[in-house]
């Protein structure tokens, strides 16, 4: 798990009472460093506290500590079939009720179906809109 040192001044000026004590966790679990620290910067400027997972192989342990209130992972990961994470996720009684987003460049029909069959929420298409995605993670942290 690594943190970014503009996350990290983020959440101090948080800290300090420039934002809510409940402001969502959100996690991105994305091989692709250069993607992830995007996603990571843009959701952090949005008000979200925010971690990154580049190592899949470590992704369920993560999970597990930092307790995110959303998941936004991609497919296919390097180190973990992201199917056997949401599988894991779903399958924790302390991580089972995190909504899980799928985001991958695979648009077979047969992908989409096996992450909506293992509990995802959601599978987006990269490219992807941000704005589409930042609307889509809005619906799910309000519900």
């Amino acid at each position: 798990m690594k943190t970014y040192p503009w996350v990290e001044t983020v959440q101090r000026m948080r800290n300090w009472g420039y934002g809510t004590m409940s402001t969502p966790r959100i996690m991105v679990i994305e091989d692709d460093r250069e993607l992830c620290e995007c996603l990571l910067e843009i959701l952090c400027l949005e008000g979200f506290d925010v971690v990154g997972v580049h190592q899949s192989n470590s992704a369920f342990a993560e999970v597990s500590r930092f307790q995110p209130d959303l998941i936004l992972c991609d497919y296919p990961l390097r180190y973990l079939k992201s199917d056997e994470l949401v599988r894991q996720v779903r399958a924790a009684p302390h991580t089972a009720s995190i909504p899980i987003v799928v985001f991958s460049a695979h648009s077979d029909r047969r992908d989409i179906r096996l992450f909506t069959d293992l509990g995802a929420n959601a599978y987006v298409l990269k490219p992807f809109d941000i704005r589409e995605l930042l609307g889509l993670i809005a619906s799910y942290l309000s519900q």
